[in-house]
């Protein structure tokens, strides 16, 4: 099996389509530019909680079980 990462638009042009792991850009964007414009306000307290963004795995032709 192989698994790619970032789920490119490649990456279902392949033959067998590559199982893929997609990230959320615009989301983890967003969660940057809170996380900066936090940063920058003066006085401000570190963030309590982590940075979590959901992951999806693309399941497609180029992966598959053990034989």
């Amino acid at each position: 099996s192989v698994i790619g990462f970032d789920d490119i638009e490649f990456a279902r042009m392949l033959d067998p389509e590559l199982t893929t792991v997609a990230i959320p850009a615009a989301e983890l964007g967003r969660s940057a530019v809170e996380l900066l414009l936090h940063r920058l306000r003066p006085g401000q307290v570190e963030l309590e909680r982590p940075a979590m963004t959901q992951l999806a795995l693309k399941l497609r032709g180029s992966s598959a079980a053990a034989p």
